[in-house]
């Protein structure tokens, strides 16, 4: 979905720590702009972003970053949208350090189908130096790109009400980044956010994570048994919100298996996010569930199978499959 009608934005550079003074204003050429932040690339990717929400203390509706964003679209004084923006700014500077580097700090304000609805957009663009050339004269200046330099961005819409500008989506093309540190600086340090993952996501992800550590654990094959057994868990108590977190720490033991499961998970603002389990999905995320017996026999069975046509019982001397069920099919392959 494109971009609604620009109607006002304002840019100021921001370096990491600095308190106030910050160089910018109101942006003039808003045509220019609105062509720019109207790139395919910019928009899929605004529009993609993941869903979030502020965090509130409770019972309050008061949070900086919303005021702030609320302002700047519904107030119509300048001083007032370029204090706004300067909050912003305020809080970004705080947030940064010296893994960052300087930015350029754009909010902008679009109409709505709706005129008593606005969209407002932060976006951070990166420092970078240019070499500019008119005509026989070349200089290497300082710049910040926008189309090939987005790094950053949240969007919110709605209209002036208790209930709005509660949700947006957030954009951070550094979220795989090594260094966690910067990867979530910006949607729960500077937008003071928490994601929300939809079911879909969550689950595929927490699948996504027990097939990273159960691989990670080759070999071990008593750490694997206590990932089979969490994932049992997690399947028999789906009627609960589950976070990532939550699932390694409260489903795997301390050791191994708890921490391949982390490992694989990392520390990003996902693993706290609430979910709530689509079993279903799951189980075909999962597959399968590999036996292999001291005979030397390999059996491989659907997960959802384990405890009904193929059971595992314990005993003093281990434990003993026990399979049954229509032969619809036999092949011949080779083991080599």
């Amino acid at each position: 979905m494109a971009l609604g009608a620009l109607l006002a934005a304002s840019a100021f550079e921001v370096s990491p720590r600095q308190e106030g003074g910050f160089q910018g204003g109101f942006v003039e050429n808003l045509d220019d702009l609105s062509a720019a932040l109207n790139e395919k690339s910019m928009i899929d990717a605004l529009r993609s972003g993941t869903p979030m929400n502020f965090s509130f203390e409770a019972d309050s509706r008061l949070h900086e970053v919303r005021d702030s964003v609320m302002s700047f679209a519904f107030d119509g004084d300048e001083a007032v949208r370029l204090e706004a923006t300067r909050a912003l700014c305020g809080r970004l500077a705080s947030q940064m350090d010296g893994r960052n580097k300087n930015c350029l700090l754009l909010t902008s304000l679009h109409a709505m189908s709706s005129d008593a609805a606005k969209e407002v957009i932060i976006w951070m663009f990166p420092y970078d130096r240019v070499i500019q050339r008119s005509g026989q004269h070349v200089q290497l200046q300082d710049a910040f790109s926008l189309t090939s330099g987005l790094r950053k961005a949240a969007s919110f819409a709605g209209m002036n009400l208790k209930s709005g500008f509660l949700t947006g989506k957030a954009l951070d093309h550094q979220s795989s980044n090594v260094d966690q540190r910067v990867a979530t600086f910006w949607i729960s340090g500077f937008l003071g956010a928490e994601l929300q993952v939809q079911s879909r996501e969550g689950t595929a992800l927490a699948a996504k994570l027990f097939r990273a550590a159960n691989k990670a654990l080759a070999g071990d094959e008593k750490s694997q048994e206590q990932l089979v057994a969490g994932i049992t868990s997690l399947r028999n108590r789906a009627d609960r919100p589950w976070t990532i977190e939550n699932i390694g720490e409260q489903l795997l033991p301390p050791g191994p298996a708890r921490e391949a499961f982390a490992a694989a998970a990392g520390f990003g603002p996902e693993t706290h996010a609430p979910f709530s389990l689509d079993v279903d999905q799951f189980d075909e995320r999962i597959k399968f569930r590999v036996f292999k017996l001291e005979n030397g026999i390999t059996v491989s069975s659907p997960f959802v199978e384990v405890g009904k046509n193929v059971q595992v019982k314990e005993s003093a001397d281990g434990a003993t499959l026990y399979a049954q069920g229509k032969i619809r099919g036999e092949t011949i392959r080779s083991t080599s």
